[in-house]
Parts: structure tokens; sequence; C-alpha cells
């Protein structure tokens, strides 16, 4: 029974550290494109800039899935979190940055390592879902 509280407290915790990673991720969306367009990047460039996130999120989490048992969950949660934080002092300097070109460069850099972090979040959460579902079927069967 000591396992499955702390086990609970653990994906409480996860879970609200989850919760405002997402909710990080859609403040950003309605601001990037009036600060792309301030610079005088191309608004075509807004696809791919929004596209990237969802190519490096889906490459984060074949990389956490295959390495998952091997460094632990610990390890990709501590990561992923790095990366988004980091991600997210990287759009607060953007504004600073006045070559278009370099800015370019590094808002998809940026949408790169973003994603590539969130995909590993994403990965954990899958498995603690799962970890969960199991967990709940065996305290039922007693």
């Amino acid at each position: 029974m000591k396992d499955r509280k702390a086990f609970e407290k653990r994906y409480v915790l996860f879970l609200a550290c989850y919760l405002l990673a997402c909710a990080t991720l859609t403040i950003i969306a309605p601001i990037m494109p009036y600060q792309m367009k301030e610079k005088g990047v191309p608004t075509a460039l807004n696809s791919i800039v929004f596209c990237i996130f969802s190519f490096a999120g889906f490459l984060g989490s074949i990389y956490g899935g295959k390495y998952l048992a091997a460094k632990g969950a610990k390890f990709f949660v501590y990561s992923g979190l790095l990366g988004l934080g980091l991600s997210h002092l990287i759009y607060a300097y953007l504004s600073f940055i006045d070559d278009k070109y370099i800015f370019t460069v590094v808002i998809i850099l940026n949408r790169c390592l973003e994603g590539w972090s969130f995909g590993l979040i994403q990965c954990i959460d899958n498995n603690l879902k799962i970890r969960r579902t199991r967990c709940v079927r065996s305290l039922k069967s007693l």
C-alpha cells in the first residue's frame, strides 16, 4: 500500500509539471507570428516554425521510448523540463535579435529544442499511464 501511495504522489507531481509545460506551449503560439512579422521574416516561415515542433517532438518520443528503460524516467523528466526551460529563456531574449536571418535560425533551432524536450516528457507520460493502469488492475483483483 505504501508503494501505491508513493507512486500516486509522484504521478500527481508529474501531471502538475506536464500541465505547466503544456500551458507554456500555448502562451507562445499567439506571440510568435507577431514577433516574426515585426522582424521582417516572411509569413510563409510561420508554418515551418510551428511544424518543426511536431517533427522534433516525434523524434524525441522515439528516442525516449527506446532508451527509457536504460536511462530511467527521472533522467528524461529532468532533461525534458530543462530543455523546455532553456527554450523559454531563449524566447525571452529573441526580441533583442535584430537581424532577421539570425532570428529565423534561432527560432527554428529553439522550436526543435522545445519539441524534442516535450517529446521526452510525453514519452514518460504515456509510460506512467500504462504503469498506473496495471497498478489499478492488480489492486482490483485482490
